[in-house]
């Protein structure tokens, strides 16, 4: 078992290649010749996707370069994907591993470009180019439909073996998008049904609140949610969703209730329009200086619907006798939680401000810009 210094893979493999065998009796054999290879691995370099496709003669397709990553996951990291769904025009799929990010789109095009080449994809056939310099395969539909559910197909044929996350999971409407709620609902059931995990979840201002509802019971990000989508102040979460990702920021927010901010396990929560008053803001300091809830907390900004008075959260405050120290100067009144940790409360433009270690920022809704 001599490895073969371009294609990185046992000269079995490669005699197969050159013996015209197709790509799916390639991937078996290949996978019969692992255990072997995995034996004597530390004698090869570990190559890269580039290098292997550079001379390789197969179709580079989407399905082959996952193929391709399949077959080498016992030598590379974990594959993350970015899933763009904010253009009328393209959707975009990009595979980041380790350096190198390759771009799959989906582009949805009356006439086809004539430039493009015929390339075959499952029961579909597609045009297509590749651009060699940042490997990107565009392929072009007259119904992008189709495009994507096949590329969701290649996506889950390889998904156990490639351990796939998804990093970035982005999306927005536009008025010339018109197939953009089957194409949202077609790519978030997928990741809901199949249980990927979604790193990051950013909904864009041109979503509406049926599309949020949508996502928002279906998707549950772990590093961090961002919302810039339209919601009415009917919006309420039902379900009483549980918030565990480390960044939460709503804007705006004018459906997250106290309730929804019990549920949060986040580290910095950062809300704009919120409905909050004197009597939420005192429940939430006496139970965080307390150690009850927000143990993780780092920040907490609000921008609040309607004015919040500091003067009368200081007064009960102070009144309290628990363990409490309250500082008041010009700019600032300090509350110290019981491990040290203080918080700060200031007020402008009729918004409470409250900062850390623990901060609550509240700014003029004019002012809060991400």
């Amino acid at each position: 078992m001599t490895p073969f210094p371009i294609f990185g893979t046992p000269f079995l493999v490669w005699s197969a290649i050159l013996n015209k065998m197709n790509f799916k009796e390639i991937v078996t054999l290949a996978e019969c010749s692992r255990k072997t290879y995995k034996m004597s691995k530390a004698a090869y370099r570990k190559r890269d996707i580039i290098d292997i496709l550079s001379g390789c003669p197969i179709k580079r397709t989407p399905l082959n370069i996952l193929q391709y990553l399949r077959f080498l996951s016992p030598l590379v990291g974990p594959v993350t994907l970015t899933i763009s769904i904010t253009d009328p025009v393209e959707f975009i799929i990009s595979i980041r591993h380790s350096s190198k990010i390759y771009d799959f789109k989906v582009i949805f095009a009356i006439p086809i470009p004539r430039t493009c080449r015929v390339i075959s994809c499952g029961q579909w056939k597609m045009l297509g180019r590749l651009s060699d310099d940042d490997m990107t395969v565009t392929t072009y539909w007259n119904n992008r439909r189709y495009g994507i559910i096949q590329f969701l197909d290649y996506l889950e044929a390889s998904r156990e073996d490639l351990n796939l996350k998804i990093e970035n999971l982005e999306l927005n409407r536009d008025v010339l998008f018109e197939d953009f709620p089957e194409i949202m609902k077609l790519t978030t059931n997928w990741i809901h049904s199949k249980k990927v995990e979604v790193q990051n979840l950013r909904l864009m201002e041109k979503l509406n609140q049926k599309d949020f509802e949508h996502l928002f019971y279906r998707i549950q990000p772990t590093v961090s949610f961002v919302s810039n989508a339209k919601t009415t102040p009917g919006f309420r979460d039902s379900q009483h969703g549980q918030f565990k990702m480390r960044r939460l920021a709503l804007c705006p927010g004018n459906w997250f209730t106290f309730e929804n901010l019990m549920d949060c396990d986040c580290e910095t929560i950062d809300i704009s329009s919120c409905q909050f008053d004197e009597r939420n803001i005192l429940e939430f300091l006496k139970q965080w200086r307390e150690g009850k809830r927000w143990e993780n907390l780092k920040k907490l900004a609000l921008v609040l619907s309607h004015g919040v008075i500091v003067e009368k959260i200081l007064k009960v405050l102070q009144k309290e006798r628990s363990p409490l120290r309250i500082q008041v100067d010009d700019m600032f009144s300090y509350i110290e939680h019981k491990d040290g940790a203080v918080a700060r409360i200031t007020s402008r433009d009729g918004n409470l401000q409250l900062t850390h270690l623990l901060t609550i920022d509240v700014l003029p809704q004019s002012s809060h810009q991400w």
